[in-house]
């Protein structure tokens, strides 16, 4: 007699930093989540090789992604369980390093578009 359990349960696979559409100012970033422990995990930029690491602890850290130039680039994991259910998140982020940063203080600007110095 043989048992058989059907798996269609896909693993749970996260990532939790950076935000959606953040702006990265730096040449190289790393990112984090969550994942199925157990499973080996596989991190990178979509359509790029991607690096498989060990799931421990439920969480993960990728390893160095390069961002040569600015745009917008999209951070993948993907997790695949021995049935082949697969899970996968895709985040945007953009590579801004030509930006400007507005200080305000007491005693300089008191209002821009609505924002008041305190």
């Amino acid at each position: 007699t043989h048992t058989y359990r059907h798996d269609n349960i896909a693993p749970v696979v996260t990532i939790t930093s950076p935000l959606a559409n953040a702006n990265i100012t730096t040449a190289t970033t790393t990112f984090t989540g969550n994942c199925t422990t157990g499973i080996n995990r596989e991190t990178g930029l979509q359509g790029q090789a991607l690096t498989s690491a060990a799931c421990s602890s439920g969480s993960y850290t990728s390893q160095t992604i390069s961002l040569p130039s600015d745009g917008t680039y999209l951070l993948y994991v993907r997790q695949t369980d021995l049935a082949g259910n697969i899970a996968e998140v895709i985040r945007n982020v953009r590579k801004i390093t030509n930006c400007t940063t507005l200080n305000a203080t007491s005693g300089g600007v008191r209002s821009l578009f609505g924002i008041q110095a305190v």
